[in-house]
């Protein structure tokens, strides 16, 4: 008889709840948009890892306008994130991190201007 052995410990499947924030989306969409330059009808577009019923988090969004986003026949919904990328050249994981790190810049300049007030990535 053969046996199981779990390699790490704690349950073999572990969901992980996506981090939402509305802060971050907003200045996200704040942007122009990444793959035509739109600044009009902006979206906050989720690339990050996500199944069929939860959205990836809201910390991997990239500003695309709404005909880049979901309506134009080479738009993210129609080709999916990967053909989507290369299509358009973009960089995802580079983008998404570039976007963050303009996140915390903006945090920490409200900080500054806010002394004794939390700013963070809003509720977790």
């Amino acid at each position: 008889m053969t046996q199981a052995f779990q390699i790490a410990a704690g349950p073999i499947y572990q969901k992980h709840k996506p981090e939402r924030n509305e802060r971050y989306k907003r200045f996200v969409r704040g942007f122009p948009c990444i793959v035509c330059g739109r600044i009009r009808w902006m979206e906050a577009a989720h690339f990050g890892p996500h199944s069929s019923d939860e959205k990836a988090s809201d910390l991997d969004v990239l500003p695309l306008c709404h005909r880049d986003h979901q309506s134009n026949s080479d738009s993210y919904h129609k080709l999916g994130p990967v053909k989507f990328a290369l299509v358009h050249g973009l960089d995802v994981p580079a983008l998404i991190q570039m976007f963050q790190q303009f996140w915390q810049q903006h945090q920490s300049r409200e900080a500054l201007k806010r002394p004794g007030k939390e700013n963070g990535y809003g509720s977790r």
